[in-house]
């Protein structure tokens, strides 16, 4: 399960704090957790959890504010490494303060970090994912 239900105070993803990343490392963050690619659709971490000096490996967890987010716009199932955690009981999307102020998808996210002109990546096929 996961350590928070929901997002703590400085999470990135919470509508009622000022945005606060750098383009390029929101723009990273929201590739990173588009499912339907196989270099996507992996974990972003609580910055609370992160080991920045690597000793303690395995420590990390996800990011509340981020499952949420995922969660209102329908591409959590999607994520891979959230089915692998779900089905190894590490989170579980019934634990998530879904009312909790974050943005209902990564576009809204984005978009709120004052870049302009993002959409979802497209799928090899060509389609949105």
């Amino acid at each position: 399960m996961t350590k928070r239900l929901q997002p703590c105070s400085q999470c990135p993803f919470r509508t009622d704090i000022t945005p606060f990343l750098r383009r390029d490392r929101a723009e990273e963050i929201a590739h990173q957790l588009v499912p339907g690619d196989p270099s996507r659709g992996g974990i972003f971490p609580c910055h609370k959890t992160v080991n920045h000096d690597h000793r303690s490996p395995g420590d990390e967890r996800w990011c509340t504010g981020a499952l949420i987010v995922m969660a209102h716009e329908g591409t959590l199932e999607k994520n891979q490494a959230y089915r692998i955690d779900q089905r190894l009981g590490i989170v579980d999307e019934n634990e998530l303060n879904m009312e909790a102020p974050v943005y209902d998808s990564l576009v809204a996210w984005i978009t709120a970090q004052g870049i302009s002109g993002y959409s979802e990546p497209s799928k090899p096929n060509g389609k949105k994912s």
